[in-house]
C-alpha cells in the first residue's frame, strides 16, 4: 500500500494483467529500496519510506537528463 496500489484498478482483472502489475509493483519497491539504501542516513537511520518515494519521484519528474544518468 505505500505506492497506493490499491486505490485503483490500472487494469483488467485477467491473470495476465494481475502478473504484470505484481511484477511491476515488485520492480518498483526495489528500485526504492535500493535508492533508499545509497541516501545519507540522519542519525544512524535511513529515511523514511514515505521521504524516500517523494524524493526520488522528485529527482525523476524534475531532473535533466544528464542528471537522470547520475541516479543509477
Amino acid at each position: 500500500m505505500a505506492l497506493k496500489e490499491d486505490d485503483i484498478q490500472p487494469c483488467a482483472k485477467s491473470r495476465e494483467a494481475i502478473e504484470v502489475v505484481a511484477w511491476l509493483r515488485v520492480l518498483a519497491y526495489n528500485v526504492i529500496a535500493t535508492w533508499r539504501a545509497g541516501r545519507p542516513k540522519k542519525d544512524r537511520r535511513p529515511i523514511s519510506w514515505e521521504r524516500a518515494m517523494e524524493l526520488l519521484r522528485d529527482a525523476l519528474v524534475f531532473a535533466e537528463p544528464e542528471r537522470l544518468a547520475t541516479l543509477c
